[in-house]
């Protein structure tokens, strides 16, 4: 195996990539788009070699086939903002780094973004499969068994797979998966984001969750991580609510009937960046900005800037959905390559393939710091 070699991604390319026009083409219920042809012998997406043995963790390595990289990206839906940028920048890092790639639209369905990936695998067009699973449980199967027993790397980012995120950050990488992307979705991710947010409030809070759909792991864990900070810090989980889907519109809702239902909440915490944009405007039609405060996940999209600066919303845990993208493709082509696998990178807007390491765990976004935040457009 060849060394890793550090790859840099600069600033205005990462403004680039977040310029990027995002299209897509129907077909029964899902969408997909071809991105860049990328034989191109610079870009670096060819190994020289026909077939390559890479570790994933499995009792022997698997046989992965063919002299280019062509991946299946399988994107949550474009919804909203995060799934928006999301599927840009992978069809922009992939034409800058030489990689065949097809893009995936699940629309926010878990059994659609499964129906997808086995749809793609069976075509037989792919050797390599990068995903944000919608439901990391349903995903499980197909991500640690399926797929590499085909000779398919699995590069996961985010939500964790088969149940990984109550494992601490260094556990999350599922076997079976080349790499884990970022700890966000886990419960030490969760515990990281709410300890930020309690260095920037007073005294014991009266939370509300506004949360992801019942029953997937991040959702979990994210009551998990509030429960454990409301007994650390003498507060209380007044209710944990749930969204069908993550998008403004589902927070808006879900806040408005948190705000009529537990009119003494001090506190709401956010999922997801994507709901919480919704979740501002509940607040300020209700004449609360100010008065409950908001913490939040996966963030910072440009329209909460403004409260994050105001102190509406408390803290927001960093977390750029180009960021993960260029993470996850870099570290695709890395080990297609030849390098060793990463298990858990922590992305950063460098684009540096690194290890996740505990002492410097995802930064916290409050007032004192937003301003020097590359906010996305949201």
């Amino acid at each position: 195996m060849t060394s890793r070699r550090t790859a840099i991604v600069g600033a205005g390319c990462v403004a680039a990539l977040l310029l990027t026009a995002c299209s897509s083409s129907g077909g029964s219920g899902s969408s997909a788009t071809s991105g860049s042809t990328g034989n191109s012998p610079s870009s670096g997406s060819s190994s020289g070699a026909a077939t390559r043995a890479v570790n994933v963790g499995l009792s022997a390595p698997i046989t992965v086939k063919g002299k280019t990289l062509n991946v299946a990206f399988l994107n949550i839906g474009t919804l909203n903002t995060f799934g928006e940028i999301m599927a840009a920048t992978a069809k922009s890092e992939a034409q800058q780094l030489g990689i065949n790639i097809t893009v995936y639209d699940a629309n926010f369905d878990p059994q659609t973004q499964l129906n997808q990936a086995e749809d793609a695998l069976n075509s037989g067009k792919y050797n390599a499969m990068v995903f944000l699973p919608l439901d990391g449980s349903v995903m499980c199967q197909f991500g640690s068994q399926t797929a590499p027993k085909a000779g398919v790397m699995i590069v996961n980012i985010g939500q964790e797979l088969c149940g990984r995120a109550d494992n601490p950050a260094s556990g999350i990488w599922q076997p079976g998966t080349v790499s884990q992307i970022g700890i966000q979705g886990s419960l030490d991710g969760y515990r990281v984001s709410l300890a930020g947010c309690a260095q920037q409030l007073a005294g014991p809070q009266k939370m509300v969750l506004i949360n992801g759909p019942a029953d997937q792991p991040a959702t979990d864990a994210l009551a998990e991580a509030a429960q454990q900070y409301a007994t650390q810090t003498g507060g209380s989980v007044l209710a944990n609510l749930n969204v069908t889907q993550e998008t403004p519109a589902g927070g808006q809702q879900v806040a408005e009937n948190a705000l009529e239902s537990h009119p003494t909440a001090t506190l709401l915490v956010s999922l997801y960046s994507g709901m919480t944009e919704g979740i501002m405007v509940a607040l300020r039609q209700a004449g609360k900005l100010g008065k409950v405060h908001v913490c939040d996940n996966a963030g910072v999209t440009k329209a909460e800037v403004p409260y994050i600066e105001n102190g509406d919303i408390a803290a927001s845990q960093a977390q750029l959905p180009s960021w993960d993208v260029i993470a996850g493709l870099k570290e695709a082509l890395a080990v297609f390559n030849g390098a060793q696998p990463i298990r858990v990178v922590q992305p950063d807007a460098a684009g540096t393939l690194q290890a996740y390491n505990s002492a410097s765990p995802p930064q916290d976004v409050t007032a004192k710091n937003v301003a020097s935040y590359p906010a996305y457009n949201g």
